[in-house]
């Protein structure tokens, strides 16, 4: 018994039509790191006596049409696409590159000849984006901790509510108005310094300024899409900020910097030696000491009197 591919093989010998209707569909698998582009490829170049229009989609979303050698973009993906050169065009290079990948470009793809042959099939996987999961920061300085959610794209965001806790607290959550969201803060001690960095497509960073010691815990990000749904966390599941405490007698003062207001006072350590210290007061006149004869006296300056008159600081 004959395999199928030599079967198809001697029709194809025998009867060039045969051959004609029988089209191979490029099937490709693609892993592409979050936020990286791209390329879905698609090898038109067995149609290109024919005349027609180039239709890309997922799962029956439009992605691209390329007609008459225009491109309209879906609008779920407009911005994000681009045709190879026109040379690579005709030559039947109908691939397209997708640019700014998000979680929710996962999907199958895939480029179709007329509206009805497909020409290519791939399955694109768009890996998660590395976050660190634990952060350390000095007291005072500000930090972002990262959060993405994963979810449909014809998820309405109307519907969709994003909160984060901190030990198991919640300390912010949003509030849909209008086409934007809003950072609503459970302590209103905090409302200065804790804020939301949004992308009403996937990413709800929080964002903290000023940290303080109370700052140091376990933070998750949660999410759902429904009121019914339950809490689902976000990427990464979890974030552990530690916040530390610095010495003031670290501080390193920089010359070149320009700082304003109370910035401008530097505090210096106290030191038991203090060395080239540099004064606007006319020097003190030198007193000469005679070593050879220890008995004899000291006589005392006017500068010398002048010096007695200052004072300083006991140690300790």
């Amino acid at each position: 018994m004959f395999p199928l591919c030599m079967l198809v093989m001697l029709l194809c010998l025998q009867c060039g039509g045969v051959c004609n209707a029988i089209h191979i569909v490029q099937m490709v698998n693609l892993q592409v790191e979050y936020g990286e582009s791209t390329i879905l490829p698609c090898n038109g170049s067995a149609y290109l006596e024919e005349e027609g229009s180039v239709h890309w989609e997922a799962m029956g979303e439009d992605v691209a049409i390329l007609q008459g050698g225009e491109l309209r973009q879906g609008d779920k993906f407009k911005g994000r696409v681009q045709l190879p050169s026109e040379e690579k065009l005709r030559e039947g290079d109908w691939s397209v590159v997708l640019q700014h990948t998000m979680l929710t470009d996962t999907d199958m793809y895939e480029c179709i000849w007329q509206g009805k042959k497909a020409i290519s099939i791939v399955w694109l996987t768009i890996m998660a984006p590395h976050v660190e999961h634990f952060l350390e920061v000095p007291v005072g300085d500000v930090v972002v901790l990262a959060c993405y959610i994963k979810i449909s794209r014809s998820q309405s965001p109307n519907d969709l509510q994003v909160w984060w806790t901190r030990n198991g607290s919640t300390i912010v959550s949003t509030e849909k108005e209008a086409l934007f969201y809003t950072a609503v803060v459970s302590n209103s001690e905090d409302i200065s310094r804790i804020d939301l960095l949004v992308d009403p497509k996937e990413a709800f960073h929080l964002y903290i300024t000023r940290t303080m010691m109370s700052d140091n815990g376990e933070y998750r990000c949660l999410y759902k899409t429904r009121d019914s749904d339950d809490p689902r966390p976000g990427i990464p599941e979890s974030i552990t900020l530690t916040v530390l405490e610095t010495n003031p007698t670290d501080t390193v003062f920089h010359p070149e910097e320009t700082t304003t207001g109370t910035e401008d006072l530097l505090i210096i350590p106290w030191t038991e030696e203090v060395t080239d210290v540099e004064t606007t007061e006319s020097p003190l006149d030198l007193i000469p000491v005679l070593l050879e004869d220890s008995t004899q006296p000291i006589k005392e300056s006017h500068a010398m009197e002048g010096f007695k008159e200052k004072s300083f600081p006991d140690e300790g």
